[in-house]
């Protein structure tokens, strides 16, 4: 399998996956980065098992495949010399051929069979709603630094989102102080539901998230 992109481009992916990454772990595969080809687009995923990010770009190839590829490879992009990178993988015994310019790397992968990739699934637009970056990301900052960090306490270290009617309510609490914030939109309509977010994965994702008027999509 051979993948001809931009560096850049590449870079940008597997940083984004990098932030869902686990610093140690005793499940050997989730240590890696997923790579899926697959009609001309290339896929990244990552996993801790409390968080996972996936990321896909448009590629120069028909090839399809999925291997795991050790993380050592954000580093050699991140400092690659030059715009476009190409990759060979050969995908019988997973080495990983990385060239551009002078530059040259041989890396060993692993079979991605027993990876645990989480189903993202399909969105179902009828029940989605559509929030400003901005907008959602000062809801998070507003109520992120409640939430404990005591891990003996697993209930307070995330943030509860409650959605009912045309309202998304977020609550962070460490048992000294509670936030409550709440935000309305008229075109919401919601199923009562709730869930309790991690408030890692909460960091993570304002690390992740723009200042934009773009809009994110949640289901």
């Amino acid at each position: 399998m051979q993948i001809i992109t931009s560096t850049s481009q590449l870079y940008n992916c597997l940083e984004t996956v990098e932030k869902a990454l686990p610093f140690r772990s005793t499940v050997p595969t989730i240590n890696n980065i997923l790579l899926e080809a697959d009609n001309n687009v290339l896929k990244f995923y990552s996993t801790n098992l409390e968080m996972a990010i996936s990321v896909k770009m448009d590629y120069k190839s028909n090839n399809a495949g999925k291997i795991l590829i050790p993380p050592k490879i954000i580093d050699i992009i991140r400092y690659f010399p030059v715009p476009e990178v190409n990759i060979i993988i050969n995908l019988d015994n997973y080495q990983i051929d990385i060239s551009g310019g002078s530059a040259h790397f041989k890396l060993n992968g692993s079979d991605a069979q027993d990876y645990p990739v989480a189903n993202f699934g399909q969105i179902n637009k009828d029940n989605s709603y559509n929030i400003e970056e901005r907008t959602f990301k000062k809801l998070l900052k507003a109520v992120i630094f409640a939430a404990s960090t005591e891990e003996t306490r697993p209930a307070f270290n995330g943030i509860y989102f409650s959605f009912y009617d045309n309202k998304m309510r977020l609550t962070a609490s460490d048992t000294y102080r509670l936030v409550i914030k709440e935000i309305v939109n008229d075109g919401w309509s919601f199923q009562d539901k709730s869930c309790l977010v991690p408030a890692r994965v909460i960091r993570e994702l304002l690390r992740i998230i723009g200042d934009s008027e773009q809009e994110v999509l949640d289901y």
